[in-house]
């Protein structure tokens, strides 16, 4: 089914839609319709596509990688092996943190408004930065990811690590948030935004706090 009058009346006409001859305003009705269905389709096939992906993936990624599907910050003298790499991936999660205001643990004991309380972690992969902020911090966290596979993942591993209470995690689209605004006091998304067609919504959707 296409747009109705009033959506359209809402988003917009075309420009000089309102001077067009009827024939010519109902073909420009039905490729409004049919681009906005195109890109409803490119949307669940992408969705479908990372997805798959992940589900069949993460278990590689996990066993070279470890906990942390993301790429590391490395000091000029580190560890080219396994090790320095991991080393390197948290070292990566405190930069970014420490970008965000967000500061080390001695530092929030001077300065407790510096500590995450409440935080989504928006494509958790296996729920690496979500157990480490919530282990580091004592923050609640959320991770949402599309993969089934990977949410479990997640949560099996935060219950072997003892932080089933602190960090937890559900299938969800970056898009389509299931929670309400101003829930967070931590947007976190690390290597995640790439996937998402809607730049802009994307960042609009992670602007919570």
């Amino acid at each position: 089914m296409g747009p109705s009058i009033i959506s359209l009346l809402n988003t917009g006409w075309p420009k000089g839609f309102m001077c067009t001859p009827i024939s010519r305003k109902l073909k420009l009705v039905d490729a409004v319709a049919e681009t906005r269905a195109m890109q409803v389709a490119e949307d669940i096939v992408l969705k479908m596509g990372i997805t798959e992906f992940y589900d069949e993936s993460s278990g590689v990624w996990e066993d070279i990688w470890g906990d942390h599907m993301h790429h590391g910050f490395y000091d000029p003298h580190s560890a080219v092996d396994v090790l320095g790499h991991r080393v390197a991936q948290i070292h990566m999660i405190n930069e970014a943190l420490q970008f965000a205001g967000v500061s080390d643990s001695d530092d929030c004991v001077e300065d407790p408004t510096k500590r995450p309380k409440s935080v989504v972690d928006v494509g958790c992969g296996i729920g690496g930065s979500s157990r480490y902020i919530a282990s580091k911090y004592g923050a609640k966290c959320q991770g949402i990811t599309l993969s089934p596979v990977q949410a479990q993942r997640a949560i099996a591993l935060a219950a072997a690590q003892g932080l089933s209470d602190k960090a937890s995690f559900q299938v969800a689209d970056a898009l389509e948030q299931p929670f309400p605004d101003g829930q967070f006091d931590l947007v976190w998304s690390m290597e995640s935004g790439e996937h998402t067609p809607d730049k802009a919504k994307d960042i609009k959707a992670k602007d919570w706090s």
